[in-house]
């Protein structure tokens, strides 16, 4: 309830006729948030998934619903140096949540006090934190303790490489998740193994 609360608290839609009111959930929106973020182990208080695959038709808010959650992990997450990487096949796709993201903050009297935003991070000092767009050139992506991974149109990807890269680069964190969202997979692809 604390991310549903944040995202309807401080975030507001950055495109069309509803521009500038505060989000408000759908309900399929509130069943994702609820079960990553409020099914923990009893045990270590962490939580139980790490991974969420999201396949939704187009104009059905998915940029609307990745960025606060990159929001909410940059800064809320009680993640310390918290690592967040929005992927895509290109820099421009990959850009599409990170601005929708970088635009909430601008309009957000709140958000704007507590995040820095740059033309390719948004910095979360107090934390040590930060949130940086990333293209599909694979080889380059080691060495990071990512926190938290949004892969946009993740069935466009060519070839799993890049999702094995990064997804060791969650190795040392707790409890990290890994965001894969897209509108259609095709058959025989990496997207339609995720899908399947």
């Amino acid at each position: 309830e604390r991310v549903i609360k944040f995202i309807e608290r401080y975030c507001r839609h950055v495109k069309g006729h509803l521009r500038g009111e505060l989000i408000k959930l759908e309900q399929w929106q509130k069943e994702i948030i609820r079960d990553v973020y409020g099914w923990k182990y009893k045990s270590t208080n962490f939580r139980r998934y790490q991974y969420v695959y999201i396949e939704v038709p187009k104009k059905n808010g998915k940029s609307t619903l990745m960025a606060p959650i990159s929001l909410y992990n940059l800064g809320w997450d009680s993640e310390p140096g918290a690592e967040i990487f929005g992927v895509a096949v290109t820099r421009d796709q990959a850009r599409i949540v990170f601005e929708t993201a970088s635009e909430m903050v601008n309009m957000s009297p709140e958000l704007s006090t507590e995040l820095d935003v740059f033309k390719y991070s948004i910095n979360h000092t107090k934390s040590g934190s930060w949130y940086k767009v990333v293209s599909a050139d694979a080889p380059s992506k080691h060495g990071f303790s990512l926190s938290s991974i949004c892969f946009d149109e993740i069935a466009a990807q060519p070839s799993g490489d890049l999702f094995d890269i990064l997804r060791k680069g969650i190795a040392a964190r707790n409890q990290p998740t890994v965001w894969m969202i897209t509108t259609a997979q095709v058959v025989e692809t990496f997207g339609h193994e995720l899908h399947r």
